[in-house]
């Protein structure tokens, strides 16, 4: 526990990424080694529980690598979300975003960002990069993994576990009036500026006289309590709970303000729920058939009248779900998946 404390506060205090886990990334290594692995799936390697060595044996080991990118660490110097800067385009240096996730407190971008492209993108090595989204593929390509392989596989959602389902008891257990129009926001930190809450809640103020109840799934933050609008109902890891909520919701809101292909939005839509989010990352991709809205603006004023848009409309009940069982389903993924592995296999 010791070297891994340490370890970790390296990673923070020095930015030096990709040194944690060097017991666990040795045990993984070994473990390919002894069982003659065919095949490596990659995900994302900076969550501190494997060290980028592992890319390093793979490729000297001439293994074949698919590699999907949840988000762009692999090709910025530090940050998973780039938001406006473009640094990473060429190279990344003086970080104005090196206090978020993965968080640092000093600044190594350039030496990490020079680091990684030797690593991942130095001599040809048999790997392809898979994007949940057309809009991280077409990002990938403008960064130093351009000559890469990358093909777009969207995210899939288990339709028999996410589906419409009656609203009452969820209504009754939070004691929400059956007139009230409920606006879903689901995240993993609430107070993360990412997520977007502060435009959320300046939204919900433009639009309180509509009889809205705005329903946060997450970590409770103290700001919200006093909300009258506002209801926070803290962590729901059920999955059955989370299709419950998803279908009690008239609209599921997410105002992320940087995201790649977010499950929660094909969760939603597997509820048969419309969703309004920011033309963001991929977002657009997920619900520009007729199964929300997408907002233009980072706005307040805009996303309340993007909200009020869709809670205004009548949405031919099971449309959204047929429509993202059409495209999202996890068995389209995973065929997918099986396809490129075959195909990797082959040479």
């Amino acid at each position: 526990l010791f070297v891994i404390a340490t370890l970790f506060l390296v990673h923070r205090l020095l930015g030096l990424e990709g040194i944690s886990a060097p017991v666990a990334t040795f045990r993984l290594i070994r473990f390919i080694k002894e069982n003659d692995i065919d095949i490596v799936h990659l995900h994302n390697i900076h969550g501190y529980y494997v060290n980028n060595s592992i890319v390093r044996f793979l490729r000297k080991a001439k293994i074949p690598v698919v590699w999907t990118l949840h988000d762009s660490w692999v090709f910025t110097g530090s940050c998973a979300y780039f938001y406006d800067c473009v640094k990473w385009q060429n190279e990344c240096n003086n970080c104005e975003y090196i206090d978020r996730y993965p968080k640092n407190y000093l600044d190594r971008s350039r030496k990490m960002f020079r680091k990684k492209k030797e690593i991942f993108d130095g001599e040809k090595w048999d790997v392809t990069f898979v994007t949940p989204s057309e809009w991280l593929k077409n990002i990938v390509a403008r960064s130093f993994l351009s000559k890469q392989e990358v093909v777009t596989i969207n995210n899939g959602v288990d339709f028999d576990v996410f589906r419409p389902q009656s609203s009452d008891k969820t209504r009754k257990k939070y004691k929400i009036n059956q007139n009230t129009k409920v606006v879903l926001f689901i995240a993993h930190d609430l107070s993360d500026e990412r997520k977007g809450v502060r435009i959320l809640i300046e939204a919900s103020k433009k639009i309180v006289e509509e009889n809205v109840l705005i329903v946060g799934v997450g970590n409770a933050i103290e700001e919200l309590e006093s909300m009258e609008n506002f209801l926070q109902i803290g962590f729901v890891t059920n999955k059955t709970e989370l299709a419950e909520l998803y279908s009690m919701a008239d609209v599921f809101c997410i105002p992320s303000l940087d995201d790649n292909f977010p499950t929660t939005i094909l969760e939603s839509l597997a509820c048969d729920t419309p969703v309004v989010g920011f033309k963001v990352g991929g977002i657009p991709e997920q619900i520009s058939y007729g199964c929300g809205k997408i907002v233009d603006k980072i706005e307040a004023d805009e996303l309340a009248i993007g909200i009020k848009q869709v809670l205004s409309t009548n949405y031919e009940k099971g449309t959204i779900r047929a429509k993202a069982e059409e495209l999202f389903s996890k068995d389209i993924m995973i065929d997918k998946y099986i396809d490129l592995y075959v195909d990797k296999l082959k040479g």
